[in-house]
């Protein structure tokens, strides 16, 4: 698969999860938490945690060891954030089918999600040129402020970085708000 297809496909999928996160937050706000299908989501958030988690860190190895587009130094940062994320579902998904529901996981994945977010909106404000690359943006060889791929006129990596975590920090406030009022 060429580079630009495979941008392509994840661009899709961007905008999928982005409209889908955006979806599921007007949901809650305007039918609360008695919707059934917030219910579902939040029942099954670990699971849907993982799935994202996962498809971040694929996209990501396939983007610097298959394409060798080597990452920057905000691409490594959110990187950090985000692939613990995997190991945390996983370890939260296999308990949660011998004990109880490991609700508590998102009080440690959601920071990361967070972390990760604040990462990338600067990350793109960077390629945007809406601030300045510092030195350390260069130390590894690439520049921070480099689109190396982009699909749709604005879906960047970092673009994709910022609506996996969006989507991560908003999965997990809202199984912490779900949790606390019931």
């Amino acid at each position: 698969m060429q580079l630009s297809t495979f941008s392509y496909l994840l661009g899709l999928g961007t905008i999928i999860l982005l409209i889908l996160t955006v979806t599921v937050v007007i949901m809650r706000i305007t039918f609360g938490q008695k919707s059934t299908i917030i219910k579902s989501i939040t029942e099954n958030a670990i699971l849907i945690g993982f799935t994202l988690g996962f498809f971040a860190l694929a996209g990501s190895l396939t983007y610097s060891q298959i394409y060798e587009l080597t990452p920057c130094l905000f691409c490594w940062w959110q990187r950090i954030f985000i692939y613990p994320q995997v190991i945390f579902f996983a370890i939260a998904w296999v308990r949660s089918n011998k004990q109880s529901k490991e609700i508590s996981i998102f009080h440690y994945t959601t920071p990361l999600a967070i972390i990760s977010t604040l990462t990338s909106f600067y990350h793109i404000l960077l390629q945007r040129g809406i601030v300045g690359p510092t030195g350390s943006c260069i130390l590894n060889g690439t520049p921070c402020n480099i689109i190396s791929t982009q699909v749709f006129g604005f879906i960047t990596i970092p673009v994709m970085a910022f609506t996996i975590g969006i989507a991560l920090t908003a999965l997990g406030l809202l199984v912490i708000k779900q949790r606390n009022n019931a």
